[in-house]
């Protein structure tokens, strides 16, 4: 798409020249109010581009939308949020006593619905893959509400069983690209073995040059 291509190009200008300031400030100490708000926009917006890419990747490759939609929609908000509180356009106790818990839940979902996207982008019609993936996801959703439940409701969840769960959430995300590949791979072999048997048939004369071509490209597909 258009609009994702010159998002892209304006993205990557927008850290070349950012980088560049920052090591203009560091060389020539040209620390102010300014030039410390102009970095820390430039850490937000990267922060949050990340997560974002991942979730409107995920929104166009993939038939499920509600997760990537819901990914963008955070990811958005949330920065902007935070960007207005970066440059004082408004007070950082609007929320009051809310304000860190508003922040938190947002940088939380943002990344957590990123990594979900990621996950969704794993393509495959093998069972194992598809339930390991959906274990993984259910899992990111489990650890995102105790998570929450900690921070908007002061409600006390065992560092033990976070613990736990993030550790299998970390395994699942690391398998399941793994397993994918190693699915694909088996696949693949398998087909270049079946059409060696039917080139075999075709060399003994066993099918016609025509049923072989249309059979390969059965197989191909």
């Amino acid at each position: 798409m258009k609009w994702k291509k010159i998002a892209l190009k304006t993205l990557i200008s927008t850290f070349v020249i950012s980088a560049v300031l920052a090591i203009l400030i560091i060389v020539l100490d040209l620390w102010n109010k300014l030039t410390i708000n102009v970095l820390l926009s430039t850490i937000v917006i990267f922060c949050f581009s990340i997560p974002g890419l991942c979730c409107s990747t995920s929104y166009e490759k993939v038939k499920n939308k509600t997760i990537s939609t819901i990914g963008m929609t955070i990811c958005s908000i949330t920065c902007i949020y935070l960007l207005l509180l970066v440059w004082d356009i408004l007070d950082f106790n609007f929320f009051g006593k809310w304000n860190w818990r508003f922040i938190f839940s947002g940088i939380l979902l943002s990344l957590s619905c990123g990594h979900i996207c990621l996950l969704q982008l794993v393509d495959s019609e093998n069972k194992s893959v598809i339930n390991l993936r959906k274990c993984t996801i259910g899992l990111s959703i489990v650890m995102d509400i105790l998570l929450l439940s900690v921070v908007l409701c002061d409600i006390e969840v065992s560092g033990k069983l976070l613990s736990i769960i993030a550790i299998l959430i970390l395994l699942g995300t690391i398998i399941l690209p793994l397993m994918n590949k190693l699915n694909n791979k088996t696949i693949e072999e398998d087909k270049y073995k079946k059409i060696e048997q039917l080139k075999k048939l075709l060399d003994d004369k066993a099918i016609t040059e025509e049923e072989y071509e249309k059979e390969k490209n059965k197989i191909l597909k």
